[in-house]
């Protein structure tokens, strides 16, 4: 996996702009295996810039897709569960329109935006494998972000709400890893196809995706 000198930007990034969280956080291993799982989605969507993908409805939700999830990065040092769950819920939603669009291929990218959950839903289902993975998901951050569920309490001190918390990068790690394993299952294996990848993007994602990434679209190489 090559790009170790983009991770070093980040932790330049964080080290001016985030001190006390660079300073407990720049060994974490964690926190570098988030990054790279982010990164996994740049690699991945170098491939849909040819001119021949540019016209499709789902061309700008990808683009957006991937831009969101760096925003975790963002995120993270601020310490804030509720913002980093949000942007989840942004993402599940933002992934099961990028699916949706694969078999709703004369519907405009505008038309996509606007259908509910509900209707994405019915025209996916029997079509996608992992359709169960991705409504479980997209229940859990609804609930979440809109506080079906009683919260112990809010906490309003500022000081412990900034603490460092390695967990949140755990958890992150574990449910950005299903959201890949289903963009890349549900949507990239079903758009490319190996014999019209060239030699140089197979050579890019042979080099610069994780092993988990990599092992995922082992059919394309």
């Amino acid at each position: 996996m090559g790009r170790e000198w983009i991770y070093q930007n980040y932790l330049e990034y964080l080290s001016e702009y985030h001190p006390k969280f660079y300073q407990v956080s720049s060994e974490s291993e964690n926190l570098r295996t988030l990054y790279f799982m982010v990164n996994d989605l740049y690699v991945l969507n170098e491939n849909f810039q040819a001119e021949r993908f540019q016209l499709n409805n789902y061309y700008n939700l990808i683009n957006e897709f991937k831009v969101y999830a760096s925003r975790l990065l963002i995120l993270l040092p601020l310490n804030d569960i509720y913002m980093i769950d949000a942007l989840l819920r942004l993402l599940v939603e933002k992934l099961y329109r990028i699916i949706y669009s694969l078999y709703c291929p004369l519907k405009t990218e505008r038309n996509i935006r606007k259908q509910s959950r509900e209707e994405m839903a019915k025209k996916i289902d029997g079509n996608v494998g992992r359709k169960n993975d991705l409504d479980l998901l997209y229940a859990n951050y609804s609930t979440l972000i809109h506080h079906t569920d009683t919260l112990n309490t809010d906490n309003y001190n500022f000081r412990e709400l900034v603490q460092y918390d390695e967990s949140i990068n755990v958890g992150l790690i574990s449910i950005l890893q299903n959201i890949i394993e289903i963009y890349i299952e549900e949507f990239v294996l079903k758009v490319l196809q190996s014999d019209e990848l060239e030699l140089a993007m197979k050579l890019n994602l042979s080099s610069n995706l994780t092993p988990q990434s990599l092992h995922n679209i082992r059919s394309l190489l």
